[in-house]
């Protein structure tokens, strides 16, 4: 079922900002499109038209649909938001990263373990391959990203519920 909203933090309305050029990097998130605006790797990126839309929460997805197996969240910077809006333990997950914006990452690391405990892999730029051979625990996988080859693309974080 194709539900016409944007995964965010709160039930809503939002401006998406849609980049018809690069409709890849279409985002409800103004900072993160301010920030990455100025970045080599997005000059060419135009968001040119703004649409209003609405948001829904993750859970009251869960709630009306019952508790995915797995949730890809790629929602260009906010991905935070988006988890800000889940608090039902989900057995696995996955979500972007960018070597610029680390500190993204990091909320969403320590909003999944707050929710329930997690072990985390990633994979390098679209290869859907684990880039390590274990799970890793939340510190594991910040160091992780922070190596010089994790730095040079974006990936992709995985999380799954740690239970012995």
């Amino acid at each position: 079922k194709v539900i016409e909203s944007a995964a965010s933090n709160k039930q809503g309305r939002a401006f998406l900002s849609i980049s018809e050029r690069t409709p890849t990097v279409t985002t409800i998130d103004a900072g993160w499109k301010k920030v990455r605006g100025l970045e080599p790797g997005f000059s060419g990126v135009q968001w040119n038209r703004p649409i209003e839309i609405e948001t829904i929460t993750l859970d009251l997805l869960i709630q009306k649909f019952g508790i995915p197996s797995f949730i890809k969240i790629d929602v260009e910077g906010s991905e935070p938001n988006v988890l800000a809006g889940l608090n039902y333990a989900v057995r696995g997950l996955s979500f972007e990263y960018l070597p610029s914006a680390l500190e993204h990452t990091r909320k969403c690391i320590s909003r999944l373990n707050s929710i329930a405990p997690y072990k985390f892999n990633w994979s390098y730029g679209e290869s859907y391959r684990f880039a390590e051979k274990f799970w890793m625990t939340s510190s594991e996988i910040s160091k992780a990203l922070e190596t010089p080859y994790a730095q040079r693309r974006a990936g992709d974080v995985y999380a799954r519920l740690n239970i012995p």
